[in-house]
């Protein structure tokens, strides 16, 4: 066939590229054609492989005509095509999650700047992972952006794929330096491993630089770093990543007076060779201004060359950051609710609770006298065993008797051994009491010394085994009681009989426990501890949200788990670092929750670590009054680096009464700290402002779109859509590619929301892809047809809709594409009226025409609407030059 310059084609090898337009010939008899397509690529075709498009007007006049659903099917496909260009943001109704303004501010701030890097300082608990996420999607929606990676802390990894699982069916995988060598060995040594999957996690100290000083390593040791920093750090630099999320950001930066860190020159220079750059961090200060300014100084180098730079005026340049209290939805509401929190304070006397009293003791003389054992030999996990016991010793008499009998069990292995006995039977244990692996390797790791020292320790914990198991045989633990009286008198007082309650420990054990006794009492409980995966937890809060009353969970369930249905917390045992009380209270207090956060604290005033809890607790009260609970909690990591709560506790402990004087110094530098920390970064960081109204013009409306472009589909092929009875806007449709059953579809995100098995049919759905992949395969599918739409104020007006689809591009990174419909009444008139209507789609009744015949000029109708069609063009391509510029 002959083709010219201008011509409309598609070819056979690049069906996926749809319509493309020759501009041009070579080889030596015109073989090779160039053609361009849509979307502004160029691509040499053979000839051979070239279709002509039908021609749209030869179809009109012979009459062949396509069913009307499949027209409107195509003309919907294309409008879509159109939305992911637009202002709005694809990724906000794309989703099983329910973005809020200050999100989508956040993203359209990213979304708006010339070079697409920021800073996201949200306080804790606002989403930053989510307005991370949406960016991402965003980019990758629109089609500007194909490869990600996300660098976090190693212990944020899990959490980080899981919330991409869940909440956005995104599927990550996970490298690091094991995984990288097993690709190696299957796609060879020279390979560059990070460019065989486009969506990549991975730990910040997995991909950091080492430091190879040649004059102090062996040879073998040098040879690994040089293959870790070719294989996982420059190779990174070289997988031509175009996004990079880095959460907890602040671990990168580094002081004035200090030698660049390794995590900073991972930062600085990921920063240098990806084009968008976002990085996630409540404290991004820490109280410094040198470590604020070189953080900037990874977002925007240029903007922050220089220290007289750092103003709030140009960090609101590159940096977000919203208030907790502060946010609102779209009706103005204020999103987070009050936070109540009453201590109960449990007194144990020596005439109602002298067997607790005992244990306490003789736990707490255990511990002293195994901590003075270690320091003396040095031995740091012994040091850290008897930490973790005195934890156990204000938890629950539970907790106590299974961990001494599995101390004992090692002990008398260990005894066997050094007397040189081959019977080791009791050497395993499948005894588990905490979540923490690494806490739960002490038990088989921290030896404590000679046949003496061993035989002394058996005796110590065969005095607690017996006083626990005293106590534990009759759930004899005070704290039970008041419990149950805390729950009935609860249910009193929030008028609930079906109160929901979490209760937290950090024990098994414990959690053991108190399920057992809640269930004398005709409680049904849900529990979440570290043994449980992804799937078993979802399970577990399925059960605790639709079935069960009470959920016991260890820390385990106080990480990536959401439980905003809920508003009353009970900490069965309190740990001694506060920033994991406040990552327990977050399960509860975030966006979505109806109620005031009712949080109840057990407190053993009879201890010594309540001593020093009340001490410091005095001093981090003046935070939270001065600054705000929320403020507080974006401290506390900090603190934690700083002054170890952990080491205050055992030191205090181990001295049976540590001076009071010492213990308020530690308060007040601890409170010293994070008043300069707070008081800091409001000066550098202004908060931004919430702007709903604004925030709401954001939201894209393409989820009625792409229901009405499915059911026309599935009318064009004659297969049924049937809708739920008890649940509106949930549907059920055999697939017409696989044959299968499609249950539970929704269009609507807040359906979604109702449940795990309500599927979202989103713009990334794999029946939509089918879909467009159809409409472009096969050319005569919509074309042209003979509608009849039942539109009331148009009513009895005849006409030819013409479409056409106009795409802006600057071939850098800006593409628009719209539709335009022109409605021709007859060969000069055009409706505008009608025009704009058809132009958005909103129509839902129509059906065929029968024998429909034009009488008029085809040509000149064809022609005029064609001109119509350019001058609004036109219009639409100056106006978005001027907003480009």
């Amino acid at each position: 066939m002959d083709y010219s310059i201008g011509a409309t084609v598609i070819s056979k090898v690049h069906r996926d590229k749809g319509y493309g337009t020759i501009i041009g010939f070579s080889g030596f008899d015109n073989e090779l054609v160039d053609v361009i397509y849509e979307t502004g690529q160029k691509i040499v075709c053979r000839l051979e492989d070239l279709e002509e498009v039908k021609d749209v007007i030869t179809s009109f006049i012979n009459g062949r005509f396509s069913s009307p659903h499949a027209f409107v099917c195509r003309f919907l496909s294309v409008l879509l095509q159109g939305r992911l260009t637009e202002k709005s943001l694809v990724s906000s109704v794309n989703y099983k999650i329910q973005p809020l303004p200050h999100q989508l501010l956040a993203v359209d701030f990213v979304m708006n700047r010339f070079r697409p890097r920021c800073l996201i300082a949200d306080e804790v608990g606002l989403g930053k992972t989510i307005e991370a996420i949406l960016v991402f999607q965003e980019y990758k929606l629109r089609g500007m952006a194909k490869r990600t990676l996300i660098v976090v802390p190693s212990g944020l990894v899990l959490q980080w794929h899981e919330e991409l699982v869940s909440k956005f069916n995104e599927h990550f995988v996970i490298y690091n330096t094991e995984y990288v060598k097993t690709l190696k060995q299957s796609f060879g040594e020279d390979t560059n491993v990070w460019k065989l999957n486009d969506k990549i996690i991975v730990s910040m100290d997995t991909i950091k630089p080492g430091k190879i000083p040649a004059d102090l390593l062996s040879d073998n040791e040098v040879k690994k770093r040089q293959w870790h920093n070719k294989n996982m750090f420059e190779d990174v630099l070289r997988a031509g990543f175009d996004i990079v999320i880095i959460d907890e950001a602040h671990k990168l930066s580094k002081k004035n007076d200090r030698a660049e860190s390794l995590r900073f020159k991972l930062g600085r220079q990921l920063s240098r060779v990806v084009p968008v750059f976002i990085l996630l961090s409540a404290t991004p200060h820490q109280g410094d201004e040198d470590l604020f300014f070189h953080l900037l100084q990874l977002v925007d180098p240029v903007l922050f060359s220089d220290r007289k730079m750092l103003t709030p005026e140009l960090v609101k340049e590159v940096c977000v950051r919203n208030k907790k209290r502060a946010v609102v939805d779209f009706d103005g509401k204020r999103i987070f609710k009050h936070r109540l929190t009453s201590f109960c304070n449990i007194t144990r006397t020596s005439d109602e609770n002298r067997e607790e009293l005992l244990l306490y003791d003789l736990v707490t003389e255990y511990v002293s006298d195994c901590y003075n054992i270690a320091v003396r030999k040095n031995n740091q996990f012994l040091v850290m065993l008897v930490m973790l016991f005195q934890r156990i010793a204000s938890s629950s008499s539970f907790a106590i008797e299974k961990s001494m009998k599995r101390r004992k069990s090692f002990l008398e292995s260990l005894k066997q051994k050094q007397n040189g006995s081959k019977d080791t039977e009791n050497e395993k244990t499948d005894v588990v009491i905490i979540d923490d692996k690494e806490a739960d390797a002490l038990f088989t790791h921290a030896f404590s010394g000679s046949l003496t020292d061993i035989e002394h320790e058996i005796d110590m914990v065969d005095r607690c085994i017996e006083a626990a198991e005293k106590i534990t045989s009759v759930f004899k633990d005070k704290k039970l009681k008041i419990l149950i009286d805390l729950i009935e008198k609860l249910k009193i007082k929030e008028n609930d009989p079906d109160l929901k309650l979490i209760i937290f420990t950090e024990f098994r054990p414990t959690q053991d426990g108190i399920i057992r006794f809640l269930e004398k009492f005709g409680y049904e409980c849900a529990f979440i501890n570290g043994s449980l995966s992804r799937e078993a937890k979802n399970e577990q809060v399925a059960l605790f949200r639709e079935k069960k009353q009470i959920l016991v969970s260890t820390d385990a369930g106080g990480e990536g788990i959401n439980l905003q249905f809920c508003h009353c917390i009970v900490n069965f045992d309190l740990p001694w670092n506060p920033s994991r009380l406040e990552q327990r209270i977050g399960r509860i207090d975030r966006i979505g929750q109806q109620h005031n956060c009712l949080v109840f604290n057990f407190r053993l005033t009879d201890t010594i670590e309540d001593r020093v809890r009340e001490i410091l607790e005095t001093k981090l009260d003046l935070i939270k009054e001065q600054f705000g609970e929320d403020r507080y909690a974006d401290v506390l990591d900090v603190l934690e680096d700083e002054f170890s709560f952990e080491k205050i506790y055992v030191d205090a402990i181990n001295k049976k009464e540590k001076e009071d004087a010492e213990l308020e110094s530690y308060a007040v530098r601890i409170f010293e700290r994070a008043k300069e920390i707070l008081q800091k970064g409001d000066l550098l960081i202004p908060f931004s402002e919430t702007d709903e109204k604004m925030a709401a013009k954001l939201i894209n409306s393409s989820n009625h779109l792409i229901r009405k472009m499915i059911f026309s589909f599935l009318q064009s092929q004659k297969i049924s859509i049937n809708e739920y009875k008890s649940e509106k806007g949930l549907f059920y449709f055999k697939n017409p590619f696989s044959g299968e059953e499609q249950r539970y579809i929704t269009f609507d995100p807040e359906i979604s929301f109702k449940s795990e098995k309500y599927e979202l049919l989103n713009l990334e759905h794999p029946l939509l892809e089918q879909v467009n992949s159809y409409i472009k395969k096969t050319d005569d599918f919509g074309m042209v047809s003979a509608i009849c739409f039942d539109i009331n104020k148009f009513s009895g007006i005849h006409g030819l809709w013409f479409v056409f689809m106009l795409t802006i591009t600057n071939n850098i990174d800006k593409t628009y594409t719209t539709i335009l419909s022109v409605f021709m009444e007859d060969e000069e008139f055009c409706n505008n009226r009608i025009s704009a209507y058809l132009n958005k789609g909103v129509f839902d009744k129509y059906d065929i025409v029968q024998n429909y015949r034009y009488s008029g000029s085809i040509d000149l109708i064809k022609e005029n609407a064609f001109n119509h069609a350019r001058k609004k063009a036109k219009d639409i391509f100056l106006a978005t030059k001027l907003d480009w510029i």
